[in-house]
């Protein structure tokens, strides 16, 4: 999968061919398939993964509430900065091909689900909504940064961005 990665960063989802995992893999293309059905097959695989990553992150730091989301959030950035637009373009596809049972769903009501915990500002906004401009925060600041061609070679000032408008968005300061 991290060979796929690579290709697929440096060449973009639609441009990858099963021969050029398989050949930068250094494995057949039986082999491929013995694993994936398809192409489509390994990206759903590497976003369950992912999520799946910022899940166990999120559990293992035992932090809940607003901590928690920023657990949540700063796993995702590090997901993010080394394959900026594979992440952009898998967590775009997993949304918009999502089912019920989607990890991408997981994260949501894993999200949503501290938001109640915390118990803070929802006269103003429901839960639902503050999540997805948790959200729609992390995908405005990793889409800004495309759009300007920027490096994703600062994690730490991109999880401090992420950080200040989450606690905006509960209506919290630091």
């Amino acid at each position: 999968m991290h060979n796929a990665k690579m290709l697929y960063e440096q060449k973009g989802l639609g441009n990858v061919t099963i021969e050029e995992i398989a050949e930068a893999s250094d494995i057949s293309r039986s082999t491929f398939f013995s694993h994936f059905a398809s192409t489509d097959a390994l990206m759903v695989e590497i976003a369950e993964v992912a999520i799946q990553d910022i899940i166990t992150a999120y559990k293992k730091s035992g932090k809940r509430g607003v901590k928690g989301i920023i657990v949540i959030l700063h796993k995702l950035v590090d997901d993010t900065c080394p394959y900026p637009k594979l992440s952009a373009q898998i967590l775009m596809n997993g949304m918009i091909k999502t089912t019920e049972s989607s990890p991408f769903i997981a994260l949501e009501q894993l999200i949503t689900s501290e938001l109640i915990q915390e118990g803070k500002g929802e006269e103003f906004i429901t839960y639902r909504e503050q999540t997805m401009a948790i959200l729609g925060a992390y995908f405005g600041m990793v889409y800004q940064k495309l759009i300007r061609r920027e490096a994703f070679d600062s994690p730490q000032l991109l999880k401090k961005s992420i950080t200040n408008l989450i606690y905006r968005i509960i209506g919290e300061s630091k």
